[in-house]
């Protein structure tokens, strides 16, 4: 079989949503089951021992989050003391403020658990190690925070005592901060909001009125961090790498260092999880001289995070991230290259195409997710996409080059009112476009089929048109002979 990776992918996907809505017992009948038709389809023995050992990790990671679920529920609405380190930036909600806690290794059944923390009268930073007695508030198994691998609320009813921080998560919050202030001190309010979301993914400083505006014009993807921004960020880096260090294996070592830190200032999203994964693969394909397929890399990185966390399979960042990312690498390519083809005079119209379909295939993709959560359709996110996404880009880059030369007098503030200047245009456009009348119109759930369907019509095509040229190539090259 030319893909295994990409098949063990499928199945696992699919038996954790067994799991999700038939429960464990199921779930390990449905692993089973694709286990054997691994087994079947595969036919190198080195390939089988590698499927059995990821199965046998996919079963022990679901049996590990099912134990987390019920011990969360047994202790919902219950007092209990913990031992945990705060992970995340304190964040402002209606009624009390809000901080993502892990818990340590001396927690029983509950080590290793990702909790909201909710408080009111404290102050607490990234970093803080503390012990607290806390009250498990009501559990809620369907609830967006267990789909990223957060098993619950608590409220935070006194804390015992803090110990000294963990050096880790304490430098990524004092990064986050840094950049806060680098940015508060460069831009305009309002557009500092803008590039503090796009850097940091924080939105949690957008107006919201604006934020629906951005919605409506389909470029949430803009204001949230996500593969297409690690992408630009690693890109940059990579090209300072490349000036500046000769030896490969020094330079998959920054490399490697630069996505885990990036990716914790980030906040370990999905999307940027699944995005360093994947450059984290192609760098070490290249550092061992192996060739790479693309499907197979975005199977490989699916796999190590649904290994890790396997509910993150229902966040809708991850799947609008997944899907996005194929039809990026591995759909448009292949139609770019069948249409230009057929095009004669390509300058201009290349880039101009390049950019319609990159933008359209990438929403057609992602469409099904966005159906289905959100129940509306961006009419205009195709032409918003193709005027913001190159602006965005250089944002970032200027942004990166502004926070590394603030030594340097006057270069820093010049480099930022670039980027006070196409974060305004940014702006401007989300507020023109995402205020149309019909920007966006509400769609019932069932209406994802539509979307569904086209995108298997296009990957049969692509398929097919492949065989084809690939039957082409081999007959002409036997009659040349």
């Amino acid at each position: 079989m030319k893909r295994p990776i990409l098949l063990v992918a499928i199945l696992v996907s699919l038996s954790i949503v067994v799991y999700k809505y038939f429960g464990l017992g199921i779930f390990a009948i449905a692993l089973l089951l694709s286990l054997a038709l691994c087994t079947v389809l595969v036919e190198r023995l080195s390939y089988i021992f590698i499927i059995l050992c990821i199965f046998i990790g996919i079963f022990f990671s679901v049996f590990n989050v099912n134990s987390k679920i019920d011990t969360s529920k047994f202790y919902s609405d219950k007092d209990y003391e913990i031992k945990c380190v705060a992970i995340s930036d304190e964040v402002l909600t209606d009624n009390a403020k809000r901080i993502t806690v892990k818990t340590t290794k001396d927690n029983g059944k509950l080590s290793n658990t990702k909790f909201n923390l909710y408080y009111k009268d404290k102050n607490l930073v990234c970093g803080q190690v503390l012990s607290a007695n806390v009250n498990f508030m009501e559990f809620d198994d369907k609830g967006y925070d267990l789909n990223n691998g957060i098993y619950g609320n608590l409220w935070l009813v006194n804390i015992e005592k803090t110990s000294k921080n963990n050096k880790f998560y304490y430098f990524l919050g004092a990064t986050r901060k840094y950049i806060k202030t680098f940015l508060k001190g460069n831009l305009s309010y309002k557009n500092q909001t803008i590039v503090t979301s796009i850097i940091l993914g924080d939105k949690s400083m957008l107006d919201e009125d604006f934020y629906s505006m951005v919605k409506a014009s389909g470029v949430s993807h803009i204001m949230a961090v996500s593969g297409l921004h690690l992408s630009v960020i690693l890109g940059f880096l990579f090209l300072v790498f490349s000036i500046i260090i000769r030896n490969k294996y020094i330079k998959f070592v920054f490399s490697f260092v630069s996505i885990l830190v990036i990716s914790g200032i980030c906040g370990f999203t999905p999307s940027v999880l699944r995005a360093g994964l994947m450059f984290l693969i192609f760098a070490f394909a290249s550092l061992i001289n192996r060739d790479t397929d693309v499907l197979s890399v975005i199977s490989f990185a699916i796999l190590i995070i649904l290994l890790s966390s396997p509910m993150l399979l229902f966040s809708i960042s991850f799947q609008m991230s997944v899907s996005a990312i194929i039809s990026v690498i591995y759909v448009t390519p292949f139609y770019l290259k069948f249409i230009l083809k057929h095009i004669k005079n390509k300058g201009i119209l290349k880039v101009l195409i390049s950019a319609v379909l990159v933008s359209l295939l990438a929403q057609v993709f992602t469409m099904p997710f966005a159906i289905y959560n959100f129940e509306c359709i961006s009419l205009i996110s195709v032409l918003t996409n193709i005027l913001i996404s190159v602006p965005t880009t250089i944002i970032i880059q200027f942004t990166i080059s502004g926070m590394i030369l603030n030594f340097l007098p006057f270069v820093p503030s010049l480099i930022m009112k670039s980027v006070d200047v196409l974060t305004s245009y940014i702006r401007f456009i989300i507020l023109s476009l995402g205020g149309l009348k019909y920007s966006a119109i509400a769609v019932p759930r069932y209406f994802c089929v539509f979307p569904v369907i086209v995108i298997f019509i296009l990957l049969a095509l692509r398929i097919i048109l492949e065989r084809r040229e690939t039957l082409y190539g081999d007959n002409r090259r036997r009659n040349a002979d």
